[in-house]
């Protein structure tokens, strides 16, 4: 697991040319992804909407 796309691109290429053979699942994937797929059903706000809502709350 990473924190942002840049380092999982890495750690995904390295991994697949230093791992071989069938009898590995491997996945890889960010933080926010991961952490995202383990809520249930709430409604995560884009860039835009989660901006607007702070400043209609200051």
């Amino acid at each position: 697991m990473t924190y942002n796309r840049t380092p999982r691109g890495y750690i995904e290429a390295l991994t697949e040319e230093q791992i071989s053979g069938q009898d590995v699942l491997l996945s890889t994937s960010t933080f926010a992804k991961w952490a995202s797929n383990r809520v249930a059903h709430e409604e995560i706000l884009d860039e835009r909407a989660h901006a607007n809502k702070l400043d209609a709350l200051a």
